[in-house]
């Protein structure tokens, strides 16, 4: 039973060197590691170094991650394959995770990992879950040790970072979907398990930090490129059927750990919806099965995914001063940390974040452990 490790590479040597680094010290010998590099600059795959375990194959063109992937598949020998991309650093053990969660049943087909955001510390990937309309990330933003992430769990799909797959069946499947470049090809392949009737889980105890993932250092292009929406109206045309709307299950993990971790809600709240969808009442009508909406006010910021959000600037003096607690709708919980005069200003300290994530999180959570009260009872 022999795992080849497949790595795509198209530009950034200071991460891919990293990388190798890391899968040469958490993996054993007899682990294939091989490192596709396509690009049509053959300067940017001019890497310099070799390894006698490390297998370089350059192709000087430009592929897109899907057939880059493919391509590096072909040239495998290993019974399993784990796809990855070139910025993700692996930790000790996650291989060992991985097998472990691979093969407690036989009825999985895919693994995947816990992608950590190297910059935070905080999760960045742990399975694909899905709305009517998008692909959030269930429980992103929150510790990597929280009981939300603790326990592998089956998932709909995941990031290609650390998927692991066995090679007859990826090759039974076609590979990854060529058409989808370098957008939705790994969820496309896990929502086409389900036609194999395998499942995809993903493994706690396996870690790794993606460089890439951090959405506050994309490029904000890459977010609102007119490819990336023509390639995502492309896989939710494909992929419609295979689609189950399972976000709302989070959600209720996440009020359930919010009630069990000492958190007394309120019993209504007023709603500021300020999340960038185009489905923001959909959030709003599923937090009223847990409590009482009073008012709601949908004032998206305009800035989605964003890192920081000012709470003053979007919803101002009238809001601040509301003696009913408030239920802050975002598209991250942790953009909302920084606002420490509004926090301190607040008179109810029983506020409430929701994101788009499947979060629901009591605003005392925002600091680490021993600031929020300081903050809240001023």
């Amino acid at each position: 039973m022999r795992f080849s490790i497949l790595v795509t590479f198209h530009t950034g040597l200071s991460f891919l060197r990293l990388c190798v680094e890391s899968l040469l010290q958490t993996t054993d010998m007899d682990v294939e590691i091989i490192v596709l590099m396509n690009n049509a600059d053959e300067h940017a795959t001019d890497i310099g170094w070799d390894s006698s375990r490390v297998r370089f194959i350059r192709v000087n063109e430009s592929l897109g991650q899907a057939a880059a992937a493919n391509a590096a598949a072909a040239e495998a020998r290993g019974n399993f394959l784990v796809f990855t991309d070139h910025d993700i650093i692996f930790t000790k053990g996650w291989l060992e995770a991985v097998r472990t969660v691979h093969f407690h049943s036989p009825k999985v087909g895919a693994t995947g990992i816990k992608i950590v955001n190297p910059h935070s510390l905080r999760v960045l990937d742990f399975g694909i879950a899905f709305t009517r309309l998008n692909c959030p990330h269930p429980h992103l933003d929150q510790s990597i040790n929280s009981l939300l992430v603790c326990k592998p769990r089956r998932v709909q799909a995941m990031c290609c970072g650390g998927l692991t797959i066995e090679r007859k069946l990826f090759e039974r499947m076609g590979g990854f979907d060529q058409e989808l470049g370098n957008f939705y090809a790994d969820i496309d392949l896990c929502l086409r398990l389900k036609e194999f009737e395998r499942e995809c889980w993903v493994a706690s105890d396996s870690m790794a930090y993606h460089f890439g993932g951090d959405f506050s250092q994309i490029d904000r292009a890459y977010k609102t490129s007119c490819l990336k929406s023509d390639i995502k109206a492309l896989f939710r045309a494909k992929n419609d059927r295979r689609i189950a709307p399972d976000l709302d299950e989070y959600y209720e993990q996440s009020w359930r750990h919010l009630l069990t971790n000492g958190a007394d809600p309120a019993q209504e709240f007023v709603a500021c919806c300020m999340m960038n969808v185009a489905d923001p009442r959909w959030y709003v009508d599923t937090f009223r099965q847990y409590r009482r909406i009073v008012d709601v006010a949908i004032l998206p910021t305009g800035k989605r995914d964003a890192e920081r959000e000012g709470l003053y600037e979007n919803l101002g003096y009238d809001f601040l001063k509301l003696r009913t607690p408030i239920v802050y709708f975002v598209d991250r919980f942790i953009s909302l940390s920084d606002n420490r005069l509004w926090w301190q200003e607040r008179a109810n300290g029983t506020d409430i974040v929701v994101d788009r994530n499947g979060n629901i999180i009591h605003v005392g959570q925002l600091w680490p452990r021993g600031k929020e009260n300081s903050i809240l009872r001023r």
